[in-house]
């Protein structure tokens, strides 16, 4: 910014964070480790293809959805990030990778719409044209059990394309996540249904699968159960 006075330009601040950890890939994807002044730290990836380059935001440092396989949750929630912090995630990844993540996906580490203002804040930058100027048909959020947080979005009058994430614990047969508290899987389906009938925009429905764990049969047919319910309602 040639344009201020060299003082002022010694004084200002762009990022409060660092790559304390780079680790590239075979396939072109770099994952970064960000630590922030605190100390907390976070993981952020480009993902690239020949045409594009997606970005996997993380919007917590850990998290507190309790989730048995993920690795983000074996230390708890430290807190949630600033929009801030979270779009210098993109920075770092662009000075990584030398190339402009062109998709956003919020699927790093913690539950974006627990950390609701910071993340919808963050999504305004993205999709701003004076900003970030990406498409928000190019922006991934997974709402994943906040459904009064997931409706909030359909009054934003928001682009945005959500994805929901199902991923039962260790049980038998599918059930709901323990974190997920007052909310249902089925509460989850209705609010995807709504989101796509109100914004008509892409909804991409996520179920994990763990081998000897939600794989038998009895899974499946409780996981057509809950798609037929949903159709039928």
């Amino acid at each position: 910014m040639t344009n201020l006075p060299p003082v002022l330009r010694g004084e200002l601040e762009v990022l409060t964070s660092r790559v304390a950890a780079t680790s590239p890939s075979a396939d072109g994807t770099i994952k970064l480790l960000v630590e922030y002044r605190d100390g907390q730290q976070v993981e952020t990836v480009l993902i690239p293809t020949e045409r594009f380059a997606t970005a996997c935001l993380s919007t917590q440092a850990g998290c507190a959805m309790g989730c048995e396989f993920c690795a983000s949750a074996i230390g708890g929630l430290g807190r949630g990030l600033t929009s801030s912090e979270i779009l210098q995630q993109m920075l770092h990844l662009w000075q990584a990778a030398g190339r402009r993540p062109s998709h956003v996906v919020f699927m790093g580490m913690g539950e974006p719409l627990a950390n609701y203002g910071a993340t919808v804040a963050a999504l305004r930058a993205i999709v701003d044209p004076k900003r970030w100027g990406l498409s928000a048909r190019r922006s991934r959020s997974p709402p994943w059990a906040f459904r009064p947080r997931s409706a909030g979005l359909q009054t934003r009058g928001s682009r945005l394309r959500l994805r929901f994430r199902c991923t039962p614990p260790r049980r038998p047969a599918p059930a709901d996540h323990p974190a997920a508290r007052n909310t249902t899987i089925e509460a989850i389906l209705r609010a995807a249904e709504e989101f796509q009938k109100s914004r008509n925009r892409e909804v991409t429905l996520e179920y994990v699968l763990l081998a000897g764990v939600n794989d038998s049969g009895v899974c499946a047919d409780g996981l057509a159960g809950w798609r037929s319910a949903s159709v039928a309602a």
